[in-house]
Formats: structure tokens, C-alpha cells, sequence
């Protein structure tokens, strides 16, 4: 095989593993899974995974990491960009990609074991802040009741808990979830001295 089909045939398999390895880490967490479960899926050896990754450690951190640069990418701040839909933009990957779910997944089992935020919740809920003041904003209500930093936190529950509670469950996702409180949240509220 020519190096260059080789090359690719490697980044295929890298990929595939990371997929594979998404889904596992998913359905049952970072202590639960192992990587027999993950090479099976794919049917493939151990050998053939430890050439990609020596661990399930190095998996999770590259799982992880991928994770915290889809969230910085889909959340930067831009001038032009509409926040909302930024936010509505995480929540929908949220909800399809599985290597997102894992991100999450593996994010909130190391917040368990240690008990404190890891690096990837902290990152999210502080872009989670930025955009939140700016759907205010935006949204025409910066004096509204509810705060940035109380939108904040309600959008990182929205967040976290559809997509931890729609494992198994026929829930609303996190979009469907966002859209709903966003439209709350920013849509200015009647002013009572003019009649309807």
C-alpha cells in the first residue's frame, strides 16, 4: 500500500476511534467504559487502538480536548454575530454530536470525582455568561429582572441537564429547551401603560 493510502487508512481508524470511544465514554462514563468495548465496536485489535492512543486517558483527553475547541469556536464573540443563535448553534451540537455528549459526559464525571468544576465547565459557563449578557442586550431587556449572570446559569442547567436527563428518555432537547428560555428571556415585556 502506497504511504499516502496508508496515511489516510491510519486518520480513518484514528477517527473511527474517537467515535467509537465517544459513545462509550457517552453511554457509561469515563470509569465504566473500557477499551475492549470501544475496539469491539469497531472490530478491531487493542493493538491496532494503542497505536493511536496509549491509553484510555489519552482517549478521554483527546475527546476533551476537541471539546473544549468545538466551545470556544462555536461561542467566540464576534461584532456581527447574533448571540442567540450562537447559543442555539452549542445546543444543537450538543445534542447531535456524540463526541460532544462525551465531552460533556467525561467534563461532569471528572467534576464528580474531584468535586469541583473541571477546566472545560468552567470555560463553558463563562462563554455561557458572555453570551448571555449579549442575548440580553440584543434582546432589548439589559434592565430585565432576569440578570446576565442568572440567564447564565439557567442556560448552563438547560444545557447540562437535557442533555443528561434525554439519555434514554423521550425529553425535549437542549435546543428545543434553549430556544424556549431565550425567548423568555429576551423578549421585551409588554409595557402596562400601554393598553393591548
Amino acid at each position: 500500500m502506497p504511504p499516502r493510502q496508508r496515511q489516510q487508512r491510519s486518520q480513518r481508524t484514528h477517527e473511527l476511534l474517537l467515535d467509537a470511544a465517544a459513545v462509550e465514554f457517552s453511554r457509561h462514563g469515563y470509569a465504566r467504559s473500557g477499551l475492549q468495548q470501544v475496539v469491539e465496536r469497531l472490530e478491531l485489535t487493542k493493538g491496532a487502538l494503542y497505536g493511536h492512543f496509549p491509553s484510555k486517558a489519552a482517549l478521554a483527553a483527546e475527546l476533551l480536548r476537541q471539546f473544549r475547541e468545538q466551545v470556544a469556536l462555536l461561542t467566540a464573540p464576534s461584532p456581527t454575530a447574533d448571540p442567540t443563535a450562537a447559543l442555539l448553534r452549542l445546543a444543537e451540537w450538543l445534542e447531535t454530536s456524540p463526541r460532544a455528549e462525551a465531552g460533556l459526559r467525561l467534563a461532569l464525571d471528572e467534576a464528580q470525582s474531584t468535586g469541583a468544576p473541571s477546566e472545560e465547565l468552567l470555560d463553558l459557563r463563562g462563554r455561557l455568561g458572555a453570551l448571555a449578557e449579549a442575548a440580553l442586550a440584543a434582546g432589548g431587556r439589559p434592565d430585565a429582572e432576569l440578570g446576565a449572570e442568572e440567564l447564565a446559569e439557567l442556560i448552563t442547567a438547560v444545557l447540562l441537564g437535557t442533555s443528561q436527563a434525554q439519555r434514554g428518555a423521550a425529553t425535549a432537547g437542549p435546543v428545543a429547551q434553549l430556544a424556549r428560555l431565550l425567548r423568555l428571556a429576551t423578549t421585551p415585556a409588554p409595557d402596562p401603560a400601554r393598553p393591548s
